[in-house]
């Protein structure tokens, strides 16, 4: 994984890499051996964190430099344009030659990306949609779900309750409302087609 990291910083222009490559690849060897000695799993956020962040900061240093001198900064904006895409053009090249060479450090490379990729698209749409994304009713810190437990059984940890405790909290103070309902899956038809489907039968006092 360590080595992955340094290979990354070959995505960045030429330039860049010999005015601070060097020091690039010492704080990541730093930062790495910090993280893996705290454990794997700490390592792993680290990786995954440096895997999404160099080929951004690369693609943002071809397309907006930051290290070129101001001499160099004050060139026509066609020349720095064409500068820039051959760099891009050679860098690239010297990548994809570098990971040629390995190819079975280029599969785990990928699949590296893919997972890390494949990993970020995951989580934001969870938090996108658990924290984000409000839920389409007015006072939602007002809505609770109320489950079973009963530690020490062999019943799983939560459980649906039974009908009776519906009508005790019911008539209970400590709600306003309460509702049941249930899931269960049966034969659909639309048309000419049929499927299963998910439904749900709920109490009229759940909406």
């Amino acid at each position: 994984m360590r080595r992955l990291l340094l290979l990354l910083v070959t995505l960045f222009p030429e330039g860049f890499r010999r005015r601070f490559g060097p020091e690039i690849r010492e704080q990541i060897g730093t930062d790495y051996e910090r993280a893996a000695s705290r454990g794997r799993l700490d390592a792993l956020r680290f990786s995954l964190a440096a895997i999404t962040d160099l080929p951004r900061a690369a693609i943002a240093e071809h397309w907006s430099p930051t290290w070129i001198a101001r001499r160099e900064a004050s060139i026509g904006n066609q020349a720095t344009g064409r500068m820039m895409m051959s760099e891009v053009v050679r860098d690239l090249g010297h990548a994809v030659r570098s990971l040629t060479r390995a190819p079975g450090f280029t599969a785990v490379t990928v699949g590296t990306l893919a997972l890390a990729i494949g990993t970020n698209a995951g989580i934001f749409t969870v938090v996108d949609t658990v924290l984000l994304d409000p839920l389409p009713f007015e006072d939602t810190e007002r809505l609770v779900v109320i489950r079973g437990s009963a530690p020490g059984s062999e019943l799983p940890e939560e459980f649906s309750l039974a009908e009776e405790f519906y009508l005790q909290y019911r008539e209970s103070p400590v709600f306003e409302g309460v509702g049941t309902y249930n899931l269960f899956t049966s034969s659909l038809r639309v048309g000419d087609q049929m499927e299963r489907a998910l439904m749900s039968a709920p109490a009229t006092s759940l909406f």
